[in-house]
């Protein structure tokens, strides 16, 4: 029902008569009866049937009639309201007098101070916050020395960037729903970010389960002087599986030059996962929790393709790893407690340099299907780019024997009351003739250092 208020706006502008600038603001928009009549009149004039507009055209039209008002200045494009009551603070010299500046190396260093008690466990928190955005972004949070502008973290209720009383974030469907409960910045936030300080950065957040990525220019070579920056955050209860389509960084000794590096963690508490790595050997890896960060690295000189890599979130997964003095395990898996509960676990067991894997496998109790669609374990070399297929099986078998460099073991089976499983024994040999080119290289160098040491 149109409130008399309104009617006597739309009146008074039908016949002229003057009215405030918010009046005729609203009037821009509630054109519920004059609106027509202007419209007619103005179509008469341009010699135009008022039928032949779209509904676009209309609204265009009839809002010319405030071109002239202290209302056309909160009409953008001629259909659009502006928002006049937000909350928060504007830019009062565009939107550049808002933003932190560029330095000369391209970032943004943004300063800030913690203005209250934060105990260890809170800075912590903060601090895996802040580097999350310099990751990922040419924003890069850092402790004020001395700058006159900074920004200050307090640990207190309040609206800070507020000009009133009112909040300047509010959920959109529905108020009441609690905020700040998200694991880190959003696909889009990074999106935003770097679009807004026009960062020219290489790599992304990923969040979405079975995705992949390349690097840069692939299937073609990737440039020179690239730093690249993935990061792959899965749901806190899940880990992550890495492999690898294809890989082919250029060789150098120890990999100083071209490399691929695999972390895990957040940047103040950094894991390594697979250290530099480049040739033809692929880094597949496991995490031990929900976060994985890659960076990649090339200089100036030649090029190789690089990279395609795929990922995906899982609960149960684990990472074998050998050494000298750990070289041979076991993994005897009998399925979860439940008898009928769904079993989908992978295990991946890497042999330490110069080695590579020997795997003996008996299955037990596994539910035949053709095919095996609906229960198997399955075996591949993921060192290897694509993976290298060693077995799969969907029976109870006598033992067997698969080796590669980095085995992949994923058992997956819909429960049965039988504890369907298997069991594994591995042992790392030496890998004759077969080493990494790194590996080769670095026996390479150390042996004429030695040479220079002796002779001189």
């Amino acid at each position: 029902m149109m409130s008399r208020h309104i009617e006597d706006l739309l009146c008074c502008r039908c016949f002229n008569k003057a009215v405030t600038a918010e009046d005729e603001f609203n009037l821009c928009f509630i054109h519920l009866f004059c609106g027509e009549q202007l419209m007619r009149q103005s179509c008469s004039e341009k010699g135009t049937h008022f039928g032949e507009l779209d509904i676009g055209s209309s609204i265009m039209e009839i809002n010319k009639q405030l071109e002239n008002t202290s209302a056309w200045k909160h009409i953008m494009g001629g259909d659009v309201k502006v928002d006049i009551y937000r909350s928060a603070k504007k830019c009062p010299h565009g939107l550049s007098s808002c933003l932190w500046p560029h330095s000369g190396d391209g970032n943004v260093y943004v300063p800030y101070v913690l203005m209250s008690n934060f105990d260890q466990n809170e800075q912590l928190l903060l601090r895996i916050a802040l580097d999350e955005f310099g990751f990922l972004t040419c924003v890069k949070f850092k402790r004020r020395v001395f700058e006159r502008d900074y920004i200050g973290i307090v640990s207190e209720s309040g609206y800070y960037l507020a000009k009133s009383s009112r909040p300047t974030i509010v959920p959109k469907r529905n108020p009441n729903i609690p905020i700040g409960f998200a694991e880190g910045l959003s696909e889009i936030d990074v999106l935003k970010i770097n679009k807004l300080y026009q960062c020219k950065t290489c790599g992304n957040l990923l969040t979405q389960n079975d995705r992949s990525f390349t690097s840069p220019n692939f299937p073609a070579v990737y440039p020179n002087n690239v730093r690249c920056k993935w990061m792959i955050r899965a749901p806190a209860a899940m880990k992550i599986v890495l492999e690898f389509d294809y890989f082919n960084i250029r060789p150098f000794i120890a990999c100083l030059r071209d490399h691929l590096s695999v972390f895990e963690g957040s940047n103040s508490d950094l894991r390594v996962i697979r250290r530099r790595s480049c040739g033809k050997l692929a880094p597949a890896a496991i995490s031990s929790e929900f976060k994985i960060l890659l960076a990649f690295f090339t200089d100036d000189s030649k090029q190789a393709k690089g990279f395609s890599a795929k990922y995906r979130f899982i609960h149960c997964a684990t990472t074998l790893m050998t050494s000298a003095r750990n070289y041979k395990g076991k993994i005897d898996y009998r399925g979860p407690g439940s008898s009928f509960e769904q079993s989908n676990c992978i295990w991946l067991i890497q042999a330490h340099w110069g080695h590579k894997i020997l795997l003996r496998v008996t299955a037990h109790n596994l539910q035949e299907s053709d095919q095996c669609a609906k229960a198997f374990l399955l075996i591949r070399d993921v060192a290897e780019g694509p993976p290298v297929f060693k077995a799969k099986i969907c029976k109870t078998t006598m033992a067997f024997v698969v080796d590669g460099k980095a085995l992949m073991v994923e058992f997956y089976h819909p429960g049965a009351p039988n504890h369907p499983g298997f069991t594994a024994q591995y042992a790392a040999v030496h890998n004759a003739g077969e080493g990494s080119f790194q590996w080769s290289q670095c026996n390479l160098c150390m042996l004429i250092l030695c040479r220079v040491l002796i002779s001189s």
